[in-house]
């Protein structure tokens, strides 16, 4: 396996100044500044965690890519709920950048995808590697964002409630069905495995 490197977006075909961190400082036209919370392109932490999740290591002989989001996979309860958390990121810079809701819907719908086949032990992990939900919200916010700062879209945090409250709802029910799952899977094999029955 071959370690990869974080990718860099491309530069904007823009007159638009930035800083090094991504941030929109000023149009050379008027010289004003603009919002710190209208950046030019997907921040470094959303790219960051894309890759540390879904992209990391490449597998040779392959164009398959992998992150530690499968691994987490493999932790009863306290793995899925690391991968939820790591995609509430991209939800809540999507909600800060002032992204359509339909996009927004979109992302809340790739964590409650991930996080509810997640919680299928072995079946969830060969699912996260090749559905790589945080590349995808990635993608979503890089698509959608160039609109919404055209538009000049400003968060607005009330109209995102039931995705929120969607989105913890599901993510709980989905930890307690994992822990179910894990109990089960783990009896089966105590049952069968010989010197395993730590009852008897």
């Amino acid at each position: 396996m071959s370690i990869t490197n974080v990718p860099d977006e491309a530069e904007p075909e823009s007159s638009i100044e930035h800083d090094e961190s991504g941030l929109v400082v000023s149009e050379p036209e008027s010289g004003s500044e603009v919002p710190v919370e209208k950046r030019a392109e997907v921040s470094k932490t959303s790219r960051f965690i894309a890759w540390i999740m879904d992209e990391a290591v490449s597998i040779p002989g392959t164009n398959v890519k992998i992150g530690i989001d499968p691994l987490l996979g493999l932790l009863p309860a306290g793995g899925d709920l690391a991968a939820s958390c790591a995609g509430v990121f991209a939800f809540i810079e999507a909600v800060k950048r002032g992204l359509p809701i339909q996009a927004l819907w979109k992302i809340v719908g790739n964590i409650i995808l991930n996080a509810g086949v997640g919680t299928i032990p072995i079946i969830g992990d060969i699912f996260s590697v090749m559905f790589r939900s945080n590349s995808r919200n990635r993608d979503i916010i890089n698509d959608n964002l160039r609109q919404a700062l055209a538009e000049g879209r400003e968060p607005s945090w009330w109209r995102v409630i039931p995705a929120v409250a969607a989105i913890l709802v599901f993510v709980g029910c989905a930890i307690t069905l994992n822990l179910y799952l894990w109990y089960l899977v783990t009896n089966f094999v105590i049952e069968r495995v010989p010197g395993l029955d730590v009852g008897s």
